[in-house]
């Protein structure tokens, strides 16, 4: 569901944020919605101790969730039940059940076994493959900042402006929303920025930001290819057509500050161009080298019909 405003001026964009409330849908279901509406993205759910934790929390009435130790193998939590007497100063916490997560393989071992034990599998199996609100948070944004051409205005994200004529992504993310009901208490809010506006200018100077830091990331980009002692042909093509990618969303901010681009267009096109003879020369040096074995095995079947 999308909120507005409901500004009666000409919008030039709109501040985006959102609400998450009671979130709780499958992966699958949120995937297959958004494809229906022509978008493809990464949706990525929560790490697997993350699932073992709200599992936890899920099962337990009056114990705690405490987190015993972790390393690159495994990661173990106890559930401990707190007791306090502040008449007689005295604390006391025993645990009831720990659980430990093997990281490779997902498996968890428990100490006790038993009831608790038996409620922790079931609410895992139950909390695999769903997403809350914040992993549907985090995908929106990405579909928005890709899509829509989004700029954060908080380093965290959270807050975006979206130019008006990228309004068609947000109007296919509410679509998403309306469709599936375990989404019901997730909002888009949108608030209208007009022409002229105080507000504008206060985005505009973040879009200033935001091109500039796109500059920066072609050039690091670029940079890394040059270092790189990779010489396959396909490497510098992928890298090309990602620096074409990047260089296109620069242009797509420029055009919503309205700024001409000309006095950094010719450092874009000399990254394109670079990475676009390097892979001429890798291409020309890979067919060289295997036009020169074909000639070496027609030598050399020659050299055998001649010893005949």
């Amino acid at each position: 569901m999308s909120k507005s405003n409901g500004s009666a001026v000409k919008g030039v964009g709109a501040i985006v944020t959102w609400q998450t409330r009671g979130v709780f849908a499958r992966r699958d279901d949120v995937v297959d919605a958004l494809k229906r509406r022509g978008i493809e993205v990464s949706v990525k759910t929560a790490e697997p101790a993350t699932f073992v934790r709200r599992a936890i929390n899920e099962c337990i009435e009056d114990g705690l969730v405490r987190k015993v130790g972790e390393d690159e193998k495994k990661v173990c939590f106890a559930v401990v039940r707190e007791r306090g007497d502040l008449e007689l100063g005295k604390w006391d916490g025993r645990m009831q059940e720990s659980v430990t997560l093997f990281k490779g393989s997902g498996n968890v071992k428990f100490t006790k076994g038993g009831d608790l034990a038996k409620r922790i599998e079931a609410a895992m199996a139950g909390q695999r493959g769903a997403l809350l609100g914040r992993e549907v948070a985090e995908s929106f944004q990405r579909v928005m900042c890709r899509d829509a051409d989004a700029v954060k205005l908080r380093p965290g994200g959270g807050v975006l402006f979206v130019p008006a004529e990228k309004f068609a992504t947000l109007d296919a993310l509410d679509a998403v929303i309306d469709e599936l009901q375990s989404l019901r208490g997730f909002t888009l809010n949108r608030f209208d920025v007009a022409g002229g506006s105080r507000t504008l200018r206060d985005v505009y100077k973040m879009l200033r930001v935001e091109v500039d830091r796109e500059f920066e990331r072609v050039r690091a980009y670029v940079a890394r290819a040059i270092e790189s002692e990779k010489t396959t042909p396909n490497y510098y093509r992928t890298r090309e057509r990602e620096v074409v990618r990047m260089i296109q969303r620069i242009e797509r901010l420029r055009r919503v500050l309205g700024h001409d681009m000309r006095a950094e267009s010719g450092r874009l096109k000399m990254y394109r161009v670079f990475l676009s003879q390097r892979y001429a020369k890798e291409r020309a040096r890979r067919d060289e080298e295997i036009a020169s074995k074909k000639r070496d095995k027609s030598y050399a079947r020659a050299s055998r019909s001649s010893a005949r």
